[in-house]
């Protein structure tokens, strides 16, 4: 029954009961009874409401928004997963490939998968290279402080290991010592990808 209704309902039937109050006593237990139901099934109407509305951040929090599928089974066992992280994010968003890898930690997470059945590996490079530098790197040679620094130090305390390509830093004019701490930088994003193809890792792009 939709809201709407039910509460229409309701009133009808209070109206055909002919309740009231009288000499300062309360309603009768049946209209209580009738009351307390509606408020029941407002409330259950509400939650529902909100869990279609919201997701979850089990691992990476205030990152990645997930839902639970109930219908879907996830095989337990090892993963290995390299994200390629090129596309910088608009405006003030954080690279794509970022909150994707929140997200898939997320998903994981919801879904039973033990942590350490997800090896997960970001190579960063083009339009992203700069969501790794240090706060002082990014305010001389990008704009401001880094507004993603504290999202890359939550993806690593989940056990993401980052790397950054060489060349883009290169490119950029970024310094190799003006990364975050536990950033490692690589000899290139293509040969970190070829050689992640090569020993079997699932390769996503974003």
């Amino acid at each position: 029954m939709e809201q709407g209704a039910f509460l229409a309902w309701g009133s009808q039937a209070l109206w055909r009961m002919d309740l009231r109050i009288e000499n300062g006593r309360a309603l009768s237990a049946a209209a209580l009874g009738l009351a307390g139901c509606a408020a029941l099934v407002l409330a259950a109407h509400g939650l529902a409401t909100a869990q279609r509305q919201g997701g979850a951040h089990p691992v990476v929090q205030g990152a990645g928004e997930a839902f639970v599928v109930r219908s879907a089974e996830l095989d337990r066992g090892r993963r290995d997963v390299v994200i390629d992280v090129a596309e910088a994010g608009e405006a003030a968003d954080a690279p794509p490939g970022l909150e994707h890898a929140a997200r898939l930690l997320n998903v994981y997470a919801l879904h039973d998968v033990p942590p350490g059945d997800v090896q997960l590996t970001l190579v960063v490079h083009g339009g992203a290279t700069s969501s790794v530098l240090t706060d002082e790197a990014h305010r001389a040679h990008a704009r401001g402080a880094n507004p993603h620094d504290e999202l890359v130090e939550r993806l690593q305390r989940a056990g993401v290991q980052i790397e950054v390509c060489g060349q883009a830093l290169r490119h950029h004019g970024y310094p190799a010592e003006g990364v975050l701490d536990g950033v490692e930088v690589s000899a290139s994003a293509m040969t970190s990808l070829i050689d992640a193809q090569r020993d079997g890792a699932a390769v996503l792009s974003y």
